[in-house]
């Protein structure tokens, strides 16, 4: 019994070679979780496959046959809803409310009239601005050009 339970134990030892697995561990096969963290779940393509298989109708040629697949789409249904016009509805209307304690309230009116003494607020005067008069300025050309008249400016340009 010895002898065949060490037989099984070096046969265990020697058949268990180590398997050198190289693949990426994780969840969702993102890595080591070091590549900015983000899910990459793939693309999605579309494809469309035109099946074909011989039958034994004959047929004068294959043709291709629309399969329809309606998708729900939501719409407006109209609805016909009885309503009864016209519909009464309470407006309040103003009604007089009883002052117990009346108070007396001062009313300002202001009436427009001269005041005869000065008022103390400074009023804003209009002042004289000097406009010089137009004079010819020197207009230095490397280019020769013919000038009938002067140049006059009329204004300070600074």
């Amino acid at each position: 019994m010895k002898t065949i339970l060490i037989f099984l134990v070096v046969l265990a030892v020697v058949s268990a070679k180590p398997t050198s697995n190289k693949d990426k561990r994780g969840l969702l096969n993102l890595g080591y979780g070091y590549h900015g963290g983000y899910l990459d779940l793939g693309h999605s393509t579309h494809t469309h496959t035109t099946i074909t298989k011989k039958i034994g109708v004959p047929v004068a040629a294959p043709y291709p046959v629309h399969v329809d697949n309606p998708v729900p789409v939501p719409y407006a249904v109209k609805v016909a809803v009885p309503v009864d016009r016209p519909y009464p509805v309470h407006v309040p209307a103003p009604y007089p409310v009883p002052v117990d304690k009346p108070v007396p309230v001062v009313v300002e009116k202001h009436v427009p009239y001269p005041v005869a003494q000065p008022v103390g607020v400074p009023v804003v005067q209009k002042v004289p601005v000097p406009v010089l008069a137009p004079y010819a300025v020197p207009v230095i050309n490397k280019v020769p050009v013919v000038v009938h008249e002067p140049v006059v400016t009329k204004y300070h340009t600074w």
